[in-house]
């Protein structure tokens, strides 16, 4: 890893991945695509390669779905979506 703290949150449009600077302390922001006020409890975990996942719950039917994307080199990925029904 490389030692930058980063967080993944929710604001009212949908979530977002921040990552802030050693240097300066300031956050550059990124909106996880494919989300929206409906999704809730995003996770944020970093893996061996430095790339970011996020997953979160899409609570906008009646069931329930968890999605994930991952971040890698500048680029948004979906992984993918699971959830009954």
């Amino acid at each position: 890893m490389n030692g930058k703290p980063r967080v993944a949150y929710r604001v009212a449009g949908g979530l977002r991945y921040a990552v802030a600077s050693k240097l300066t302390g300031d956050w550059t922001r990124r909106v996880v695509p494919g989300t929206d006020e409906f999704d809730l409890a995003p996770r944020l975990s970093i893996d061996e390669q430095n790339g970011a996942h996020v997953a979160w719950v899409d609570a906008s039917d009646a069931v329930a779905v968890v999605n994930h994307v991952s971040r890698s080199d500048g680029a948004w990925s979906f992984i993918m979506t699971a959830g009954e029904g």
